[in-house]
């Protein structure tokens, strides 16, 4: 995730629908909702900083789109079932 990914409403400022029906037809094909899938997308782009970088956690955080450590935390452990620390111990390349 970069600084130009936008918002969701942002990215569908262009699409003649609304908010509202985009997220419905969103999970009606993906299986989840817009949000969902975007922590899913941020936590599998963590993982791999984690696993194959030797970054600073803060800059993982940052990198893979959060810019709330203790939000990114608790997603994070939530999806993956482990801390970000101890999910880099577990699966980093050496």
């Amino acid at each position: 995730m970069h600084d130009d990914t936008a918002t969701i409403e942002e990215l569908i400022k262009d699409i003649p629908s609304s908010r509202r029906n985009m997220a419905r037809r969103f999970k009606q094909i993906i299986g989840i909702t817009p949000i969902e899938y975007l922590q899913q997308t941020r936590i599998e782009a963590a993982k791999k900083l984690l696993e194959q970088t030797g970054q600073q956690m803060t800059e993982i955080i940052f990198s893979s789109g959060y810019s709330d450590p203790k939000a990114f935390r608790k997603v994070f452990k939530k999806s993956v079932g482990m801390t970000p620390t101890q999910y880099r111990e577990k699966f980093q390349v050496r």
